[in-house]
């Protein structure tokens, strides 16, 4: 018999909520299956079996949120089930003769006859529908976050072909589904039945319809979403933030990615934000303060790789996936890795170390249009980029005025690492990173 415990995902992880069961009481298991889904602070994920067996106990409800190394569920092994699926149940002990004992006579007493009673016939009860089977045993795989998505927009999970892994369904796939023009079938709607005609009754004039109430609806957050905000308000009132922000000409940086995404198949193009990881990459190998921490009191942590965290926003909050060693990977080398952390981010797939260990972030909203903001510093690094979108603008140029892409990046820094010179001179160093992008190729 082992217990399955609420594992602890990552440092900042107090407690962990069931999501949702995969494995029922008395279900056979096999050593490293999924059994439950949980939601941490980071992420959901996926727990195994740790032995072979049957589960006996379900001790953790759905949606129940316990501190991390409580026992959630019991596995035993199948000889020693009794009762449910998985083991047999022992013979019922023979029960012991008892001696008959006959009632006393009762006494005959004159029946008189009654008036036939009118029994009306009652209805058999309506049949009850079958609960339909659970996906796994179909043998449909789904990521969660798929899983929500579908959900969310009333997609039947068996009508999806999965791209994933063994044909697992993943966020792609069902977005792919709705957006090809497929509608989710509508609920059934019951039909009332018909009453039988009725004499005419007055109307009564329709009532004046009055203002229309205002109703204020409440939303519960995820462990994610709950995560972030507390480590980001953690950061704000911990760290003494300052801001720095510079312009960058990307026109030459934009010609670059072009160029080489002309021999790039669709799936590898490079991207706005992968030249921004590199350029980032390259100035700080030479502000090793800038890829560092607080260690606190008069202690400085200057980490020996460049690990660099990208910001990736997912419905149940943000996640940090990590390209790690970025001062020794190709510009393309980067890229497929960034491409590949953030498919597995947004399909659930993200393991809890693929998102630790960050040195140092960058953040884009640039898709959105928001030419600039500034970002919170992700504890306990002490720098994040923010960057804006490369848009066209008239620049002098020589003493003429010329039209070019300019990007505002803004560095968002913590005050008992470094400062703001340092600062500006790492920002410096990647706009003249990104403004000759030859350097980014070597």
């Amino acid at each position: 018999m082992s217990d399955i415990i609420m594992p602890k995902m990552s440092d900042a992880m107090e407690e962990g909520k069931v999501l949702r069961w995969i494995k029922q009481k008395g279900d056979d298991v096999q050593k490293g299956e999924p059994i439950a889904e949980i939601e941490t602070d980071k992420a959901n994920v996926e727990i195994e079996a740790t032995d072979s067996g049957v589960i006996s106990e379900i001790r953790i409800p759905e949606g129940e949120s316990v501190p991390i190394g409580t026992p959630i569920a019991v596995v035993s092994p199948a000889g020693e089930m009794a009762g449910v699926k998985g083991g047999a149940a022992p013979p019922a002990p023979p029960e012991e003769r008892k001696e008959e004992v006959k009632p006393p006579p009762v006494p005959r007493v004159e029946e008189r006859p009654e008036a036939p009673r009118v029994v009306e016939p009652v209805p058999p009860p309506p049949p009850t529908a079958e609960a339909p089977p659970r996906l796994e045993e179909e043998g449909v795989r789904v990521s969660p976050l798929a899983r929500k998505i579908a959900m969310d927009a009333g997609v039947d999970l068996r009508e999806i072909k999965g791209s994933g892994p063994g044909g697992r369904i993943v966020e792609s796939d069902v977005r792919s589904f709705i957006e090809g023009g497929v509608k989710p079938r509508p609920a059934a709607k019951e039909e009332a039945p018909a009453a039988a005609p009725a004499a005419a009754a007055p109307q009564a004039p329709a009532p004046t319809p009055g203002p229309t109430a205002l109703v204020t609806r409440e939303m519960t957050v995820g462990k994610i979403w709950e995560s972030v905000g507390k480590r980001m308000t953690e950061s704000k009132q911990q760290a003494p933030h300052f801001y720095v922000t510079i312009e960058v000409d990307m026109d030459e940086s934009l010609r670059i990615r072009e160029w080489m995404n002309k021999s790039r198949p669709e799936n590898h193009q490079i991207s706005v934000n992968d030249i921004i990881l590199k350029a980032c990459a390259i100035a700080l190998v030479k502000h090793p303060t800038i890829n560092a921490s607080y260690g606190g009191g008069n202690k400085i942590a200057l980490h020996p790789e460049i690990n660099i965290g990208i910001a990736v926003a997912i419905p149940e909050g943000l996640i940090t996936p990590v390209v790690r060693t970025c001062e020794k990977k190709s510009l393309s080398a980067i890229s497929d890795e960034a491409k590949d952390l953030v498919a597995r981010t947004r399909s659930g797939q993200i393991r809890p170390e693929e998102y630790s260990g960050g040195t140092f972030t960058v953040t884009n909203m640039g898709m959105y249009d928001v030419e600039e903001f500034s970002a919170i510093i992700v504890p306990p690094q002490a720098v994040i980029l923010a960057a804006g979108a490369a848009t066209p603008k008239p620049v002098a140029v020589d003493n003429s005025i010329e039209i070019r892409h300019m990007m505002r990046i803004t560095a968002s820094a913590d005050h008992r690492v470094t400062d703001g010179a340092r600062v500006a001179e790492f920002l410096r160093d990647v706009k003249q990173a990104l403004e000759s992008p030859m350097n980014l190729l070597e």
